[in-house]
């Protein structure tokens, strides 16, 4: 099925986050896939970006399908919950665990006007200073309207 990814401009004003790009590539493409899944053909499938606060970037992919049930949103980050077709129930647990050694959060909720919004954080530069995992990997950059990551291709997925 068609479904249409944008890339919402405040992607590129954002300053760089750092983190292992294995670890922004892992959220970004379970976050997409999930989110292409449940999408209707046609529709489009946003990601945005915004500094949230003081050493922090926050990250979402909003999906235009039918939203979280209550009862899974609860257990969503737990292995082997799924309810994509075809899903391991693997994807967004492995996500959890790599954001948080990264001192990153992720995050779903139910978009009152339908769908459903995945948000993920992780630190720039001056927010891991003083962080416990003292964070020792190159930089991933939003720069333009794509995310620069070292990893092969990625950046073209997400470009416009």
């Amino acid at each position: 099925k068609d479904v249409l990814i944008e890339v919402d401009p405040s992607v590129g004003q954002v300053p760089p986050v750092l983190a292992p790009p294995s670890v922004v590539q892992e959220a970004l493409a379970n976050l997409l896939a999930n989110a292409a899944a449940f999408t209707p053909a046609g529709k489009t499938v946003v990601v945005w970006a915004r500094a949230q606060k003081k050493g922090v970037v926050e990250v979402a992919v909003r999906d235009q399908g039918p939203g979280f049930d209550p009862a899974v949103l609860r257990s969503l980050w737990r292995a082997f919950v799924t309810r994509r077709p075809g899903g391991t129930g693997l994807g967004l647990a492995a996500t959890l665990r790599s954001l948080r050694k990264c001192g990153g959060r992720l995050w779903a909720a139910n978009l009152p006007s339908g769908g459903a919004e995945v948000h993920f954080t992780l630190l720039t530069a001056e927010g891991a200073q003083g962080w416990p995992g003292g964070l020792a990997w190159g930089l991933v950059c939003a720069a333009g309207a794509a995310f620069i990551l070292a990893g092969k291709g990625f950046g073209a997925l997400l470009a416009r």
